[in-house]
């Protein structure tokens, strides 16, 4: 499984240990918490359509208790405050944590767009091969290519990052196989601005390559 976009949060280890606490948590409520799935079925949708002459979402239908989709690959929402988003090459998977704390659909795409793209480059079962650094850097790349011919605003979503460790400081410095964030966001805006567009779809390894 890859697991990206974690953060530790709310666990026994580290409740005694100040710095790795948030500084303010996102304000929820019960209406944002039953909009949730509705909220990424949306963005999915959009995912899916941008990436539909790419990608036959068709072939890639494995089967899941769920009706969130994104290109055939069933999205889980786990009840859990943590900030972490996943795949294991099958599926994706959010917490609620992590959907709470999306301030705009972008930052959600985006996200999502990182996770597939782990998946459709091939690199599920891959970190003993690559370099985790490279293969992250690979989704971003592809992710926000994804966001962008989706038409996300990409600036807002190249800048989760950053927001992310702003909201939690203390995880600057331990990202093993990310970037820094602002070198993180500095490195997904390079990416737009290479301007490569349908060739970054041309190393699609998965199952939803044409």
């Amino acid at each position: 499984m890859i697991s990206c976009w974690v953060v530790i949060a709310f666990c026994a280890a580290c409740a005694s240990d100040p710095a790795v606490r948030p500084v303010s948590l996102p304000a929820t409520n019960k209406a944002e918490l039953s909009a949730g799935p509705d909220r990424v079925a949306h963005v999915a949708s959009r995912l899916a359509l941008a990436l539909a002459d790419v990608c036959d979402c068709r072939s890639a239908q494995h089967v899941e208790s769920t009706s969130l989709r994104l290109c055939g690959y069933p999205i889980k929402i786990e009840n859990r405050s943590e900030l972490y988003a996943s795949t294991n090459g099958k599926r994706i998977s959010l917490t609620r944590g992590m959907l709470q704390f999306f301030a705009h659909d972008d930052e959600l795409a985006f996200v999502l767009a990182h996770e597939l793209s782990h998946i459709l480059l091939g690199h599920v079962g891959a970190f003993n091969r690559t370099s985790p650094t490279a293969t992250e850097a690979e989704a971003d790349k592809l992710g926000i290519r994804i966001v962008s011919d989706a038409h996300f605003d990409t600036k807002t979503a190249a800048k989760f990052p950053e927001r992310l460790a702003q909201f939690y400081p203390s995880i600057n410095g331990r990202y093993g196989a990310y970037q820094m964030p602002a070198r993180r966001t500095a490195m997904i805006g390079s990416a737009l601005r290479e301007d490569s567009g349908p060739q970054v779809y041309a190393n699609l390894r998965g199952e939803c390559a044409k």
